[in-house]
């Protein structure tokens, strides 16, 4: 991806920025000027946060994306691998033995084959 046309936004940014210093400066008094910069300050603050911003989390984004499709893309290939393999032969052992007929319910039949006691 070409990074041209966000450099091509924080570069006439910077140059609007200089352009209404130098025509502040050149038109007005220095101390009328320090006024228009004193209102201008935040913004101009919030502009330049926005650049540096934007391009120093730009890569941390960039890298965080690329580990993300190489992950997404780990994955498929290790579902297509399982659905390709046989199952395991220790499963299919277990699956052909019975271990014979169990219980209905192991503590029944532990305290007396389900026979109820009564109480007098």
């Amino acid at each position: 991806m070409s990074k041209w046309p966000e450099s091509a936004v924080a570069v006439a940014l910077i140059v609007l920025i200089a352009a209404v210093s130098v025509s502040g400066i050149s038109r007005y008094t220095v101390e009328d000027f320090l006024k228009i910069w004193a209102a201008l300050t935040g913004l101009l603050g919030i502009i330049t946060g926005a650049i540096v911003t934007y391009f120093f989390t730009r890569t941390s984004l960039d890298n965080a994306e690329r580990k993300l499709m190489d992950a997404e893309r780990k994955l498929e290939f290790e579902r297509e691998r399982s659905r390709a393999l046989p199952p395991a032969a220790g499963y299919q052992q277990n699956e052909r033995k019975s271990p014979g007929p169990q219980p209905e319910d192991p503590i029944k039949e532990w305290v007396g084959g389900g026979q109820q006691r009564r109480l007098t």
